[in-house]
């Protein structure tokens, strides 16, 4: 650089570095935001909060509610803990049955020796069902409902089902949740659309939408496929990614004259 210029240097420098700064932080942060901004927002209604409220509004007094994970119970423990709701209600997380600690804990919360531990939580869950149902009534959760069904008996009633003799699911009795308390659940909790299917609240949409699948079930147990397609649409529409309900959707579409099969089996 001639002498003459070679003062002016450092002051284009100085004028120019801020833009350049500017550029860069632009080039650098400006893909992050927008890939990462989805997942960066959990900005979102109180859906856990108003799940709890729902399940607490289904369970009759004393009741003993069986969750089948711990995450899932925490809605219902936030509000009992925090918000004194409900304490006559004894939340049992399923997949803690194994556990010592656990076990001890819930045997002085029922007043009552657990019975012996089993090869599986599952297997915990269905013998202390066993023991509290004389005493106590019994309720689970609609993830329960879909890995247990096959060995308990159930009457799904919205997000809860009663705990009944038999296996499987049963049909629902006068004053039982409708199809439009349901979609009426939904819009109001914020669940109308996919917006928010992404954590944390991945789980209440499939919460939300074994219970269509439940009541689609109740449907066909009354004697035909009235009402069972909007169930299917609402549980596909909750869940897109849950292929068995879309073709279960797709072969009662197709008049299959198997469908029934399919949906008792979702």
């Amino acid at each position: 650089t001639p002498a003459r210029r070679r003062s002016q240097l450092p002051a284009a420098v100085a004028r120019v570095r801020p833009y350049v700064v500017a550029v860069v932080v632009a080039i650098v942060l400006a893909p992050s935001v927008v890939v990462h901004r989805a997942y960066a927002d959990h900005r979102s209604p109180a859906l856990a909060d108003r799940y709890a409220e729902r399940v607490f509004s289904e369970l009759p007094r004393h009741s003993v509610l069986f969750v089948d994970g711990y995450e899932f119970a925490e809605p219902m423990r936030y509000r009992q803990i925090v918000a004194h709701e409900r304490p006559d209600v004894v939340v049992v997380s399923a997949d803690l049955l194994g556990l010592g600690w656990y076990r001890d804990q819930l045997s002085r919360v029922l007043g009552r020796p657990l019975p012996p531990v089993e090869a599986t939580n599952g297997a915990d869950t269905i013998s202390l069902i066993k023991q509290l149902r004389p005493t106590r009534p019994v309720f689970i959760d609609t993830i329960t409902m879909y890995f247990l069904g096959p060995f308990i008996g159930y009457r799904a009633q919205g997000f809860v089902g009663k705990v009944v003799d038999g296996t499987g699911p049963h049909a629902a009795i006068a004053g039982a949740v409708t199809a439009g308390d349901l979609d009426r659940a939904d819009r109001v909790d914020g669940l109308g659309t996919t917006r928010y299917l992404r954590f944390p609240n991945e789980f209440l949409y499939y919460i939300h939408q074994r219970a269509h699948i439940e009541l689609a079930k109740q449907l066909l147990m009354r004697g035909g496929l009235t009402g069972v397609e909007h169930q299917l649409e609402r549980a596909v529409a909750l869940v897109p990614s849950d292929t068995p309900a879309r073709i279960a959707l797709t072969h009662l579409r197709e008049h299959d004259p198997h469908v029934a099969d399919r949906i008792r089996n979702l």
